[in-house]
C-alpha cells in the first residue's frame, strides 16, 4: 500500500501506532494524533507528545466545517449595535471574524450550532490576522456546559492578549454570583500577536476542567457546580472603543472522553 497516496474522510481521527508511520509523504512518530480537516488534509493535533490531553483520542463528536456552503449553519454576515460592528465570512475553510468596538465593552458570542455535550475535549486553531487592540483589551473565551442556554449557568475559560488567562463558573445568571477560579494569571505560552496561530484545547471531564495552549497546560480546576449537558460557545471581547480585530478559526474538533 502506498500510504502517501491515501485519502481520508473529513473529520477522521488517526493515532499513529508503535514504530511510527509515513502518511502522504510525511513521517509521524508513534503516539502522534492527527485530524483530517474539511479539505482532506492531515493536521497534527499540536502537543500530542508534549502534554496535550491524553483523552483526545476519543471518537469525534463534532468537526467544524467552515466551507463556503456553511452546511452546519454557523452565523455569517454583518451585525451592528451600539457596542460595535461585526462581519463574519467563510474564507478558505476558515471562520473569519472582523470586530470594531464602539464602547468600552463589545462582546461577540458564537455558539456551536446544533451541538451540546457534557464531557469532551475541544481543540481548535486560532489565528490573529489583524489586530489594533492594546494589551489586555482582547479576550478569547470558551464557554461550556451552558445548561440554560448561552445566557444562563456555565463555565468560562478565557485567554487575553496580555498573556494572561482566567477561569470562572456562573452558578446562576447573575454576574454578582460568579465564582472565579483564577484571574489574569500570566503564562508565556499565550500569544495573540498578528500572524500567530495558537492551538487552544479544553478538556472537560466530570468535575475537572483543563485548559491548554500549544500543548502546554495553562491551568486545571476541579468543580462540581454544573454537572449537566450544555451548549458550547466561542466568544470574543473588546474592552476599549475604536479598536479592531480580525481573527480566524479552523480545525475545530470536539472528541469524546473514552
Amino acid at each position: 500500500v502506498y500510504t502517501e497516496s491515501l485519502t481520508f474522510p473529513s473529520g477522521m481521527a488517526i493515532e499513529i501506532g508503535d514504530g511510527g508511520l509515513e502518511l502522504m509523504g510525511v513521517s509521524y512518530d508513534a503516539g502522534t494524533q492527527l485530524i483530517v480537516d474539511s479539505s482532506g488534509n492531515l493536521v497534527t493535533r499540536a502537543g500530542t507528545n508534549a502534554g496535550e490531553p491524553s483523552t483526545s483520542s476519543g471518537g469525534i463528536l463534532f468537526a467544524g466545517d467552515f466551507s463556503s456552503k456553511n452546511t452546519q449553519g454557523w452565523n455569517v454576515g454583518d451585525a451592528s449595535n451600539d457596542y460595535g460592528n461585526l462581519n463574519i465570512e467563510m474564507i478558505d475553510d476558515q471562520y473569519v471574524m472582523t470586530l470594531i468596538g464602539k464602547e468600552d465593552y463589545y462582546f461577540v458570542i458564537t455558539s456551536i450550532p446544533n451541538f451540546s455535550a457534557k464531557d469532551f475535549v475541544l481543540s481548535m486553531d486560532v489565528t490573529v490576522l489583524e489586530s489594533k487592540v492594546t494589551a489586555g483589551n482582547l479576550s478569547f473565551e470558551l464557554s461550556v456546559r451552558e445548561a440554560d442556554g448561552v445566557n444562563g449557568r456555565h463555565y468560562s475559560f478565557s485567554l487575553f492578549n496580555d498573556g494572561t488567562s482566567s477561569g470562572e463558573v456562573w452558578p446562576t445568571k447573575k454576574y454578582q454570583d460568579v465564582i472565579t477560579f483564577w484571574g489574569n494569571v500570566p503564562n508565556s505560552a499565550i500569544s495573540f500577536k498578528e500572524g500567530v496561530t495558537n492551538t487552544i484545547s479544553l478538556e472537560v471531564n466530570g468535575s475537572t476542567f483543563t485548559l491548554y495552549i500549544n500543548g502546554q497546560k495553562i491551568n486545571e480546576v476541579t468543580d462540581a457546580t454544573i454537572n449537566e449537558t450544555g451548549n458550547i460557545s466561542i466568544n470574543l471581547g473588546l474592552y476599549k472603543p475604536n479598536e479592531t480585530l480580525k481573527i480566524a478559526f479552523e480545525n475545530l474538533t470536539i472528541t469524546a472522553i473514552p
